[in-house]
């Protein structure tokens, strides 16, 4: 009951904290998660960011605490995505603060076919923004294909495209390097 005392009076003292940081903009909640069944622990973080998502921007911080905890969030903040909810992550911190990666979520695109792998793996190689001439080049794709392919591309948030005078630039997300 003391460890239990303590992890109350530490989440009332940042309930507290956040509170006047924020201007009251900020709200705390204290949640049970049964982090020892990871499917209803999934579930139950699942539902909160959903919930949270109607009415709020939804940042998540992974820094410190337990890994089954980390691995269970993220994994309801995935699902989260593959539903259409936003979700932004703030950086992790690595043990012993050795460091801080940055996390990028997933997201997960329709189908991922043969043409868009190669597509997307030919941007990954050239690691800046590509014509699509270029890219039908390093393939062995036709313009028309290119041109299709990444607007879906595009429109998973998998490559980024832009343009210069009458040229179509395309250039690989953080997301879409996942995937090559």
């Amino acid at each position: 009951m003391g460890d239990e005392n303590r992890i109350l009076n530490t989440l009332e003292r940042l309930r507290e904290m956040l509170h006047v940081i924020s201007g009251g903009e900020i709200f705390f909640e204290h949640i049970h998660v049964p982090v020892k069944d990871f499917a209803e622990a999934v579930r139950v973080l699942r539902k909160l960011i959903e919930k949270e998502a109607l009415e709020n921007d939804v940042y998540i911080n992974l820094s410190g605490g337990m890994r089954v905890l980390v691995l269970e969030t993220y994994t309801a903040s995935l699902l989260t995505r593959a539903k259409g909810i936003n979700v932004s992550f703030t950086d992790l911190e690595l043990e012993g603060s050795a460091g801080i990666v940055r996390l990028t979520p997933l997201i997960f695109p329709r189908k991922f076919s043969n043409t868009k792998h190669k597509i997307m793996t030919e941007l990954n190689r050239r690691k800046t923004k590509t014509e699509m001439r270029e890219i039908s080049k390093g393939t062995g794709l036709s313009i028309s294909t290119v041109s299709r392919t990444l607007r879906e591309l595009a429109s998973e948030g998998l490559v980024r495209l832009s343009k210069e005078g009458k040229k179509v630039l395309a250039e690989i997300t953080d997301q879409g390097e996942y995937f090559c």
